[in-house]
């Protein structure tokens, strides 16, 4: 029942803020609001709203590890450090300064604080971004290498945040208990030993059985099986889930595992935000107004002052460092993780952990509106640059440390690590006869491509031949542009079935309308089933053969007629 009142709640509440323009994010916060103890009391059961936030932390965690690449990381360490970590360090710095010596606050907890204060919300902006179509922009770019640098961080705080609740500070080191210290030394042999040697036999085992439902449950019970050791060995579940996405980050099977996992994500994500108001006391808001209101000033202060500062520092123009310091003023969702880490500790008490929870929401809700007066406040208008996103980000901070406004830096400096802007680029999706085929040729004339497909034995078969793969399923976004779908000259759809053909066009047409694409189908009805355009051709197979047969029909005929 109460999963039924959370879900309609969401329903009508998200949909009615949709239709008054208001950004769907305050919708899911005020349907927490409404229906929790602070509103209707719809949902009065303590334990449930621990589920929903519980599962929504790890899954975020684990999203958060899978999105990772450590050979990128290696690649843009210098830019990651010089932007990222020293907007963290920065931020730090001030908070805990104002922490201890403004608000009177213990080093303890200044240092906890300080550490929720640095963080933005990743999975906020990074959604705006997408849905603005800004995330290929100069200040896009900034904004996710510094979202980038934080969500690296946030493993090693929540260490810290561990060891602290079990020493009562990080000045007692001595007490610590020796369990923990020995599996932080013990870590990497840990990491090793799953990564390379116990999850990628079942991983294979489950793919061979082509199954994408197992597939998924495989992602559920890795992501939750590893938190739990992680848990039993002394750190927290959070952990143990960031690891867990880490490890299948550095399969052949990332790819596929964050597409099948990236709707069900967004999905608990929402969920998340909805459990976080549900927690969220209104009258420990109207009874502490001022103090909040302060916190919230201070908040913006030392996030504008510090954000701002370390954009110049990397002699980036005043507009782009105005720009980035509006989308990135807010705390987010793993500063409430944090607080809600640390309140179990023991190391911040409940009213402490409402003061941030109310100053992570308010700072939340103002933030679509902040960002869409951001480009307007920094006074841009830089071209968008095609084929950049998150998961892809590799060159680009190094080019954007270099002395000059960014928006001269051509787009073909951008993409040189990518697909080529001169000369064509085909992806090939699916890797039968047909495709192993077509990939065979466009290797032997030298024209660059992709060939994408779910078998991963065809996968393999294809990389002993040093040809370029994807694994994944062609349908999902993710896949499509992570292959550089916007790139392509020509997509070919060579799948089995008429159905899932027509879900990959469908999909093709969408992220790239402008794309020619040729389809092999089977029979001469599959045509039926396809939204065919003009750009577009279908070849089928049983029209192919008819003809071929017929041609040699018309090349014996006259020579029996001569030998007659």
């Amino acid at each position: 029942m109460d999963f039924f009142v959370v879900a309609a709640s969401i329903t009508v509440i998200v949909t009615f803020s949709h239709v008054l323009r208001i950004p769907t994010l305050v919708g899911f916060i005020a349907t927490g609001i409404l229906i929790g103890k602070s509103g209707l009391n719809l949902i009065d059961s303590v334990p449930v709203t621990e589920l929903i936030t519980e599962a929504g932390i790890l899954l975020l965690m684990f999203s958060l590890g899978i999105e990772f690449s450590l050979a990128h990381l290696k690649k843009i360490m210098r830019p990651l450090i010089t932007l990222g970590i020293g907007q963290v360090a920065l931020t730090m710095g001030v908070s805990f300064i104002a922490f201890k010596f403004l608000l009177g606050l213990n080093v303890n907890k200044s240092i906890i604080f300080s550490m929720m204060i640095s963080l933005s919300s990743t999975a906020v902006i990074l959604k705006l971004l997408q849905q603005k179509k800004e995330l290929g922009t100069t200040y896009g770019n900034l904004s996710v290498t510094i979202l980038l640098a934080q969500d690296l961080i946030v493993l090693p705080m929540m260490i810290i945040l561990s060891l602290m609740g079990q020493s009562g500070s990080l000045q007692s080191g001595n007490k610590m208990e020796q369990s923990t210290v020995l599996v932080l030394f013990a870590l990497p042999l840990l990491f090793w030993l799953f990564s390379r040697h116990i999850l990628p036999p079942i991983m294979k085992a489950v793919v061979a059985t082509k199954s994408r439902e197992l597939f998924f449950f495989m992602l559920i019970t890795i992501v939750f099986g590893i938190s739990l050791v992680m848990q039993n060995l002394g750190l927290s579940l959070s952990i143990g889930a960031f690891l867990a996405g880490v490890m299948i980050s550095e399969s052949p099977f990332s790819k596929q595992a964050l597409s099948e996992f990236s709707s069900f994500r967004d999905n608990f994500l929402g969920l998340f935000f909805t459990a976080t108001g549900m927690l969220l006391d209104v009258q420990f808001i109207f009874n502490n107004l001022q103090v909040i209101l302060f916190l919230v000033a201070l908040l913006f202060f030392i996030k504008g002052l510090t954000n701002y500062a370390i954009v110049r520092m990397n002699k980036l123009p005043h507009s782009v460092a105005i720009t980035v310091t509006l989308i990135l003023a807010q705390i987010g969702e793993f500063s409430f993780i944090m607080a809600d880490a640390a309140k179990k500790n023991g190391l911040i008490t409940t009213d402490e952990f409402q003061y941030v929870l109310s100053l992570a929401i308010l700072s939340l809700i103002f933030t679509p509106f902040l960002f869409d007066m951001a480009p307007k406040t920094g006074g841009l208008h830089f071209p968008k640059l095609k084929s950049l996103s998150w998961q892809n980000l590799k060159n680009v901070p190094d080019l954007i440390l270099k002395q000059g406004d960014p928006s001269d830096i051509q787009e073909s400096e951008w993409n040189q690590n990518y697909i080529p802007v001169e000369g064509h680029y085909i992806i090939v999706i699916g890797l039968g006869h047909t495709g192993q085929g077509i990939c065979h040729e466009l290797k032997r004339l030298d024209i660059r491509h992709c060939a994408i497909d779910l078998n991963h034995a065809n996968i393999d078969t294809m990389n002993k031949h040093n040809i370029t793969t994807l694994y994944g399923d062609a349908s999902r976004t993710e896949i499509l542009e992570e292959a550089h779908i916007n790139d392509a000259s020509i997509v070919i759809i060579a799948v089995f079935g008429a159905k899932v053909a027509r879900h990959i066009h469908d999909a093709v047409k969408h992220l790239a309308p402008k794309v020619p694409v040729i389809i092999r189908t089977q029979f001469i009805t599959d045509k039926d089933h396809l939204n065919i355009r003009k750009r577009d051709t279908v070849i089928n197979a049983e029209e192919v053969t008819s003809n071929e047969i017929m041609n040699h029909v018309l090349k014996i005929l006259p020579s029996e007629t001569k030998t007659s």
